[in-house]
This record gives structure tokens, C-alpha cells and sequence, in this order.
């Protein structure tokens, strides 16, 4: 089940039960804390929803199997838009000011303004059909996703011009993060990479002996992944 919480509410999306639904929780904040309760709105659509949802502003933007991403009111769930995808989408859009961002099974890459409705840009390799599962990571200046092709493009956001491409030995499912200069990554190939954002180069990578599907998480200074064997691992300056 993956939730997305913000203030007064957090919406959930039980992919892992395989529901055609996406559930609101508002908390009736006005309430002492130990008498407050949860307002369960639940939407239904026409397909499975795998992805893990984003918030902006006030509203909730979810893509799923039923070809759709649904931009909804967070305060009563209603459709500000219902945007045609073309194909199933597993992966979370990523959104930056109006702008989101987000692959497919086709598979394309997506930029459309979640505001109006309309699309901005699509990308396709005609001669590399394989599906996109992993989320993009985005920026102001850069839109980062990798694919089943074993690659991983860094976009334009404005044009949807591709800057450059990174080739890994297996498939990545990982969703890439960006931190600083350099965006981070995983592979079916055991490594977790480290990219720079400026040329596609590689900085450095790590084998980790199993496939690593997760997206990596970022904080403090330190990098946490998990791999497929259930190894965690932390990379960053010991602390003194």
C-alpha cells in the first residue's frame, strides 16, 4: 500500500491488493488529537493502481492501469482532469510547478501540464520497445528516468530533448533521485550508480551481488538502498 500524506490529508493507493481505487483519509483536525478521526473518500476507476500517487497544491495526480492519469480534488475527490496516457502506467508522476512527468508500458516518456490537461512533449524509442516502470526524477532543469531498455535518459523538461543517455548491464526499475550534480539509481545488474546530471558520465557504482529494483533514499548526507537478497545498504562520510 503506498500513501502520500501532506498537513491534513494523505491518500492511499492499495496497489498491493490490486484495487481499481484511490482512498483519501482527511483528518477532522478541529478536534482534540485523541478524538480525531479520518474521513475516508474513495474513488473508483476503471483500472488497477499500482502507482504510489503525488500531491500539488490541493490536488492529487495518480496514473493506473486503466490508461489514465486522474488529477483530483483533494478536498472532495472530484476530476479537475482525466488525462489519456495511451497505455498503462505503473509509475509515479513526478511534478515539478505545473509541469508532471511520467513513463509507460507503450513505452513513452510523458510531460503534460496537470493544470490544463494538456501535453506538453512524448518521447519514444522506436528501436528499444521495452516497458517503463520506474519513476522519474525531476527538476527545474532536468527530468531523469530509466526504463526495462537497460537505459537511463536525462530529458529537457521544456522540450523533452534528450541530453543523454546512460547504458547499464540489466533492466532498471529502480526510480532515480537527484541530489546536487548527480542523480542516483539501481540496476537488475547488482549496482547502484551515481551519474552526473551535466554529461551522463559515471561517477561511480557499487555491486551489491543481487538485483536492486528499489529506488534509492537520500538524507543526511547518506544514500540507503536495498537490494533483492534484503540487503540494506548505506553509503556516506562516517560520522565523527
Amino acid at each position: 500500500m503506498d500513501i502520500q500524506g501532506r498537513g491534513r490529508a494523505a491518500v492511499l493507493a492499495p496497489g498491493s491488493r490490486g484495487k481499481s481505487s484511490l482512498r483519501i483519509l482527511r483528518c477532522k483536525c478541529v478536534l482534540p488529537f485523541y478524538q480525531r478521526r479520518l474521513v475516508d473518500l474513495e474513488i473508483r476507476t476503471a483500472g488497477r493502481v499500482h502507482a504510489s500517487p503525488a500531491l500539488a497544491d490541493d490536488f492529487v495526480i495518480v496514473a493506473g492501469c486503466d490508461e489514465y492519469v486522474h488529477v483530483l480534488a483533494l478536498a472532495d475527490g472530484t476530476h479537475s482532469h482525466k488525462i489519456t496516457m495511451g497505455s498503462v502506467v505503473g509509475a509515479s508522476p513526478a511534478i515539478v510547478g505545473e509541469r508532471a512527468f511520467v513513463g509507460t508500458y507503450n513505452p513513452d516518456v510523458l510531460a503534460f501540464d496537470w493544470k490544463t490537461g494538456s501535453q506538453v512533449w512524448r518521447f519514444r524509442d522506436e528501436d528499444r520497445q521495452f516497458p517503463i516502470l520506474a519513476s522519474a526524477a525531476a527538476s527545474e532543469n532536468a527530468v531523469v528516468i530509466g526504463g526495462r531498455d537497460k537505459r537511463v535518459r536525462l530529458f529537457d523538461p521544456a522540450s523533452g530533448a534528450v541530453k543523454w543517455t546512460f547504458v547499464a548491464k540489466a533492466k532498471i526499475d529502480s526510480s532515480p533521485v537527484i541530489a546536487g550534480d548527480r542523480t542516483f539509481f539501481g540496476s537488475n545488474d547488482g549496482n547502484l550508480y551515481a551519474v552526473n546530471l551535466s554529461d551522463g558520465k559515471e561517477v561511480w557504482k557499487y555491486e551489491t551481488g543481487a538485483p536492486i529494483s528499489a529506488s534509492p533514499a537520500i538524507a543526511s548526507g547518506a544514500i540507503v538502498v536495498g537490494n533483492e537478497d534484503g540487503v540494506i545498504y548505506c553509503f556516506g562520510d562516517p560520522k565523527p
